[in-house]
């Protein structure tokens, strides 16, 4: 059985890992809603070199998903680390209308700074049919928060 010409996934609060979200996403390519909300698919806990290669296949797999119109990562336990690989994904993300990333960045004592938000909200500002932007309940200064409102205009909430 098939799920090629699933065009909506929504698998929240299931526990998904790296290799879990990669093989549902990879499984169809007429996917353009996907919801991972409570998944902690970049907390690896996998180690060393099994941990990296799944981390890096997750990138490579959400970064091909080049018609994704919504993607919902509430509540995933992102972290400032894991920034990089998400800004990797959302620069291949070009049909992209709505992505919630609310409720993930820890508090400010885990320093999650300004060059962290920049670095998320650079691809974010430069997708043309982006509409919303939910970052509501994370943690940052009121300066960052100012500071990626301008850069997304009216499309942050």
């Amino acid at each position: 059985s098939t799920i090629s010409s699933l065009s909506k996934l929504s698998v929240e609060n299931n526990a998904l890992s790296a290799d879990g979200v990669t093989a549902l996403a990879a499984s169809s390519s007429f996917l353009r809603h996907l919801h991972l909300d409570g998944n902690m698919p970049f907390r690896l806990s996998l180690g060393g070199a099994a941990g990296l290669n799944a981390r890096e296949t997750l990138v490579k797999t959400l970064s091909s998903l080049q018609d994704i119109q919504t993607l919902s990562l509430f509540n995933c336990q992102i972290a400032p680390a894991d920034i990089p690989d998400l800004a990797q994904v959302l620069y291949n993300l070009t049909k992209l209308r709505y992505i919630d990333l609310s409720w993930n960045l820890p508090a400010a004592r885990d320093n999650v700074g300004w060059e962290t938000i920049q670095l998320l909200v650079q691809p974010l500002s430069q997708m043309p049919h982006l509409e919303k932007v939910d970052l509501s309940g994370n943690e940052f200064s009121a300066t960052e928060r100012t500071a990626a409102s301008f850069l997304l205009t009216d499309r942050v909430r």
